[in-house]
């Protein structure tokens, strides 16, 4: 028998504008979802403004999601520092791994922008 257990995803993570320029506010969408067969319980997810930075842009704190669902969260970064012709970007989801997950190498999701000066 296979212990039913929660599997938390990042299935989507959108910027707004989706090409952002140096110094402006950009809105971040992050969607997450249980695709495991239990209850997740809480969990945070991280979004980092570019993959190799030190902290994250934008921290939640979700009390639960039931399995196939999900949330979908937002957050104003005030803006990035620099142009960039190339940046990856990320999200994670569990990053301390606080939640047992049949799964536990899918916790992150990157994409790559750009930034315009």
């Amino acid at each position: 028998m296979v212990e039913a257990k929660p599997d938390l995803i990042i299935n989507g993570l959108t910027l707004n504008p989706a090409i952002p320029t140096k110094g402006d506010p950009v809105t971040v969408t992050v969607n997450t979802r249980n695709v495991g067969n239990k209850a997740s319980g809480a969990y945070t997810v991280y979004w980092y403004a570019g993959e190799n930075y030190p902290a994250p842009a934008c921290t939640w704190n979700v009390d639960n999601s039931n399995p196939n669902g999900g949330r979908v969260l937002n957050c104003v970064y005030a803006g990035y520092p620099s142009w960039y012709p190339s940046l990856w970007t990320k999200a994670v989801i569990d990053p301390a791994d606080n939640v047992d997950e049949s799964n536990e190498g899918n916790n992150s999701l990157r994409k790559e922008i750009k930034v315009n000066p």
